[in-house]
């Protein structure tokens, strides 16, 4: 079959993922493929965020554009099961809602189950079968934000206005919530050498495809592997509550704080509407006036002549 040759070509790091790209060579003939390795999503975890995932499944269509892609893109996680499952649910929900076309495609459930009869576990864990969702909500909704509304009716249109509010709450809130747990954060990734390569073969060994991860374990290995200082000693429950207190602390003001700014907004604008009322009245008043004087004079005018 002879050998292939395989060069490291580049690699381009961002908070939660490196692009890497390699150059192939057999027979005279080259070609160049390229990797994008999602650095912060934990064996048996979710992403951080559903917002991060998608701006990296908008990084991976986007590089597929670029390099005019002709065949499927390959995914693949540690076990292959988990996270490619999870991957490949949302892209393919998705991409049906792209095309616009009746499809099975557009039920979650039934994407999981065809892909486990090809392949077991995949979508493995609790928290990934309910990230799925939750990444294919916030898809949706940032469609039909490119997509500016124009085919909703009006009623539609309120209730994605109002969605997307709640939305953006939740995503300050999650936001509050990763800024308490951090104690300080370092965002440098760099592409794994040799030696770590050698490491994570290793690890994979032993590897435990029924291991799970609740959602705050999942946070934590996400914040880590973006390169964030998060303090995982063994400590008794009393920091730990301080911690949350103080995260709950945090977000009740932040909430209070925006609450504020809601009712002076309101308050504000009330107080305009009271000022616009009262110069109608004022005006209207003035035109009664005016129109009273006019009749009174053209009384007067007649008894002169008289």
């Amino acid at each position: 079959m002879g050998e292939v040759e395989v060069e490291f070509v580049s690699a381009v790091s961002s908070a939660a993922w490196i692009t890497r790209k390699f150059s192939l060579r057999k027979d005279g003939k080259e070609r160049f493929l390229t990797q994008l390795s999602y650095e912060a999503w934990p064996d048996h975890g979710v992403p951080l965020t559903s917002r991060e995932f998608l701006t990296f499944r908008h990084h991976v269509k986007t590089v597929e554009e670029q390099e005019q892609a002709t065949g499927p893109t390959l995914v693949h996680c540690s076990a292959g099961v988990g996270r490619t499952g999870t991957y490949i649910t949302v892209d393919r929900v998705l991409d049906a809602i792209s095309a616009g076309k009746k499809s099975k495609d557009l039920d979650l459930d039934f994407i999981m189950a065809d892909l486990r009869n090809s392949r077991v576990y995949m979508v493995q864990t609790l928290s990934q079968y309910e990230f799925t969702y939750r990444a294919v909500a916030d898809g949706i909704r940032q469609k039909l934000k490119e997509a500016g509304g124009y085919t909703l009716s009006r009623k539609m249109k309120e209730f994605l206005d109002e969605d997307t509010a709640k939305a953006l709450e939740q995503q300050k809130d999650e936001d509050l919530f990763h800024e308490a747990l951090l104690k300080s954060t370092r965002a440098a990734l760099r592409a794994s050498t040799k030696d770590e390569i050698n490491a994570a073969t290793e690890d994979t060994k032993d590897l435990d495809i029924t291991r799970n991860l609740t959602n705050l374990e999942s946070r934590v290995e996400s914040l880590v592997m973006t390169g964030s200082e998060v303090n995982l000693e063994k400590t008794d429950g009393e920091p730990i509550k301080d911690l949350v207190r103080k995260a709950k602390d945090l977000k009740d003001s932040k909430r209070k704080e925006r609450e504020a700014e809601k009712q002076a907004a309101a308050d504000a604008k009330s107080a305009e509407l009271k000022r616009n009322s009262a110069a109608r009245q004022q005006e209207q008043v003035k035109m009664v006036k005016n129109a009273a004087q006019r009749d009174a004079d053209k009384f007067m005018n007649k008894m002169t002549k008289k």
